[in-house]
């Protein structure tokens, strides 16, 4: 809620700041290349690490798939989403508010959930988070069985959520178009 409580209010000043490109310039193409790469990276990760959590996150420590590369790829998809509303939208200052609410965010969130997770599974987590960072992925430590184990709740949740991410890239350029337009006002002028 804290985050949400940052970045909509950032958000709508960045809606009411002028573009730092125009549309059909190359640096609106670059923001957009770049704002759909984050994105679809983002929208990946967070498929991906749900195919191994799915419905298992409190009965077991998944060290498997996108979990054995990193220890909180949804976290890492669910940034690079949001990122991707600050470069799309070609708000510098949207996306620094995203860098802040997510370091504030691993510091409170992610450190008490692997707190838990140390008491909970012991020496077993201990030893993951040795091995396995806590965010930049190292691809080299991968490893998954040949076949996984998937719950229907788990990939219908997430494909929920998928349905509200889906808006993020057009709801950007709508309101680009619409940031483009002489009668839209700009009563700020956020970088």
């Amino acid at each position: 809620m804290i985050s949400l409580a940052v970045l909509i209010p950032v958000g709508a000043m960045a809606a009411f700041s002028p573009l730092h490109y125009p549309l059909d310039s190359w640096g609106q193409f670059g923001c957009q290349c770049a704002g759909w790469l984050l994105f679809l990276a983002g929208a990946a990760m967070r498929w991906w690490a749900t195919l191994y959590l799915g419905g298992r996150k409190s009965k077991e420590l998944i060290t498997e798939g996108p979990y054995s590369v990193s220890r909180n790829p949804i976290y890492i998809g669910t940034f690079a989403l949001t990122l991707s509303i600050g470069v799309l939208s070609q708000s510098v200052t949207f996306s620094l508010a995203v860098l802040v609410v997510s370091a504030v965010y691993v510091i409170l969130t992610v450190s008490l959930e692997e707190s838990e997770l140390g008491a909970e599974h012991g020496e077993q987590f201990r030893a993951y988070r040795e091995r396995v960072p806590r965010f930049i992925p190292k691809p080299y430590l991968y490893h998954s069985p040949g076949t996984i184990s998937v719950r229907a709740s788990g990939l219908w949740a997430e494909f929920i959520r998928a349905c509200r991410w889906a808006s993020i890239p057009i709801a950007c350029d709508l309101i680009a178009h619409l940031r483009a337009e002489p009668w839209w006002p700009a009563w700020f002028a956020l970088p």
